[in-house]
């Protein structure tokens, strides 16, 4: 069982000198793309899918049928709860066939000249951008509705004439979810069930085809484009003041489904922005402040709810920052710190009750904000310490879906991060010359890979990750060993997902100058 996915990159760039004030730079970029095979993942609590047939025991206009349901439907319910209390991973599959393809032009003309005495360094641009894509992706389970007591309940309620309907709805709702053949328990043992019998830890691909040539195929065709137009001015009022303006403007027009002519819209934006950098002590003490908006587009989204792809609107973000940046003790130390804040507005989030089947769904505002700090310092001659340190306070601060309102994005990741290395250079004369040492760490606090008010919060713990090195450098080559996580610390990072990283492990480089 496999996925590949090839990409081809292309990029041209051609530059020109128009004279001894103005360049010319002529950018052309290209991208095509391609998944194809069996995509495979484990989710925690596949089972909830089964519990919808809980509303065929408590709906009161089929309480005269309960002594025939009852026992067909309590069974399946039982099993599901069970498997639901336990570790019980359900191992999911879709089969991907989709193409991307992106080409992007842009010109840009860049300026170095004086308007009286102040120095201008400008931009002017055009930026063009075409995504094109096809997608054939499957996902379906075509064989749930034949396992456990799917068949006798299905049996029952189509052989009375007023619950066809019934039947019809089960059926096409449980054939919508994806394919899952096996439930696993935490180490990996196979957990024998009725929804999935005959169930084994090896699938094929030959068994996966048998499944999905069963599940009904799309060809979606999909194109956007972006045009740009831009400038941007830096300029020099004193020598200790600096200004910055710009100002974009994007036309973009999402065609949608090129099949169908009521998908697409056009959006017309204006993304200005500004900085300020004020050299209180010359090339030793600068301030700084700018603010900036933008936008990016979003790609259409497979909604299995309803069976079609779902156009967006883009997202769109104004962010405010403010800091000080020194250069200090003839060079030796560097430190920048920085306060941001950033509003996003139309995210992508997913639905956290839709079951199995993720749901997208607009988030209306994120706000972001939190401090970076970077020192970079040479106490004395060989020694280079640099450090730095990150703190992101994130919330959804408005959306329609209550279960996400104040909730940290899970995209968002850990609230701090730091790390910190130290690098040694031996003096000449001591018979070490060529040869160096570094040892430092990096890590994160604790991170709540889901946080909604529907399945709670899962968080993955902080961490702290050790690693060193050696090497010896001569005019000619280099010789260098490093050993990263040197303590085999066990962690994990990841994105609503929960992502086993690397252990312990030795790496050697070897470089020969010619």
């Amino acid at each position: 069982m496999y996925l590949t996915s090839p990409s081809v990159t292309t990029r041209a760039i051609a530059d020109y000198k128009l004279s001894d004030n103005w360049t010319s730079q002529t950018i052309f970029a290209g991208n095509f793309g391609e998944s194809k095979g069996f995509y495979q993942y484990n989710i925690d609590g596949g089972a909830v899918a089964i519990l919808s047939l809980q509303e065929l025991l408590t709906d009161p206009a089929l309480a005269p049928l309960q002594p025939i349901l009852s026992p067909i439907v309590a069974p399946m319910l039982q099993e599901a709860g069970s498997l639901l209390q336990t570790e019980a991973f359900t191992r999911i599959f879709d089969k991907r066939d989709a193409l991307a393809n992106h080409i992007n032009f842009q010109q840009n003309f860049t300026g170095d000249f004086k308007l009286g005495n102040m120095r201008n360094r400008m931009v002017i641009g055009l930026d063009y951008v075409v995504s094109k894509y096809n997608y054939k992706n499957k996902s379906g389970n075509p064989v749930i509705t034949s396992t456990s007591n799917f068949p006798q309940l299905l049996g029952t309620l189509n052989s009375i004439p007023e619950l066809v309907p019934t039947a019809e709805y089960l059926e096409a709702f449980y054939s919508s979810l994806p394919y899952f053949d096996a439930f696993f328990d935490a180490q990996g043992n196979v957990i024998p069930t009725s929804f999935t019998p005959g169930a084994t830890t090896n699938i094929t691909n030959a068994s996966l085809e048998e499944i999905f040539n069963q599940v009904p195929g799309r060809n979606d065709d999909f194109k956007s484009s972006t045009f740009a137009a831009y400038v941007s001015d830096v300029i020099n009022l004193t020598d200790k003041l600096t200004v910055n303006v710009g100002l974009r403007l994007d036309y973009f027009n999402q065609k949608g489904d090129v099949k169908n002519p009521d998908d697409g819209f056009t959006k017309t934006t204006f993304s200005p922005n500004a900085g300020i950098i004020y050299q209180p002590i010359k090339d030793k003490l600068s301030l700084f402040t700018n603010y900036q908006t933008g936008f990016i587009n979003n790609d259409p989204v497979f909604n299995p709810a309803t069976g079609d792809y779902d156009t967006w609107e883009p997202t769109k973000a104004n962010q405010f920052e403010a800091g000080v940046k020194t250069n200090l003790i003839n060079g030796k130390l560097n430190i920048s710190a920085s306060y941001y804040n950033i509003k996003a507005e139309d995210r992508i989030g997913t639905d956290p009750s839709s079951l199995l089947l993720p749901v997208s769904v607009p988030i209306d505002e994120i706000v972001s904000q939190g401090v970076e700090l970077e020192v970079n310092a040479n106490p004395f001659v060989g020694l280079n310490l640099r450090a730095s340190y990150a703190y992101n306070d994130s919330e959804i601060t408005k959306v329609t879906i209550a279960e996400l309102l104040h909730k940290r994005p899970e995209e968002a990741g850990p609230e701090s991060v730091y790390n910190f290395w130290a690098d040694y250079k031996f003096k000449q004369g001591s018979g070490l010359e060529k040869f160096g040492i570094g040892i430092g760490f990096n890590g994160a606090s604790s991170y709540n890979t889901m946080d909604n008010g529907i399945s709670g919060q899962f968080e993955l713990p902080s961490y702290v990750v050790f690693n060193s090195a050696i090497y010896y450098n001569s005019q000619k080559f280099r010789i260098g060993v490093k050993v990263n996580n040197f303590t085999d610390e066990t962690y994990y990072k990841g994105w609503s997902t929960i992502n086993p990283q690397a252990p312990r492990a030795f790496l050697g480089t070897i470089t020969y100058k010619f």
